[in-house]
């Protein structure tokens, strides 16, 4: 009954997090960016999109599959919408690990 609840709530930490740990990777050290975060500001946007792609196709597949064969469609809106968040659930977990990897290597590496 929670899950979808739990989900949302793990969602709205994780990108926080994604976002915090961005700002801070993302700000230059001497007024350039270098490779790294040049392709990180191109990663996020193509995640976002492809997170995007996937969960319109879920919703797709959903939808259809409730035109042509209604019995097959989810039991509950809740486990229908913890189908939709989970290509953003998963894509801001990953980033969350990824960057606090990063972020503690950078604090951990000799000035």
């Amino acid at each position: 009954m929670y899950g979808w609840w739990l989900q949302s709530m793990m969602l709205g930490a994780s990108s926080a997090s994604t976002i915090a740990l961005r700002t801070m990777l993302m700000f230059p050290e001497n007024g350039r960016l270098d490779a790294w975060q040049r392709q990180e500001s191109i990663d996020m946007v193509a995640e976002k999109l492809l997170a995007m792609h996937e969960s319109h196709r879920v919703a797709i597949e959903m939808a259809w599959r409730l035109w042509l064969t209604p019995w097959s469609a989810p039991k509950s809106p809740h486990r229908a919408l913890s189908q939709l968040m989970k290509p953003y659930s998963r894509r801001t977990s990953a980033n969350t690990r990824r960057l606090t990897r990063k972020a503690v290597g950078l604090a951990l590496k000799p000035r």
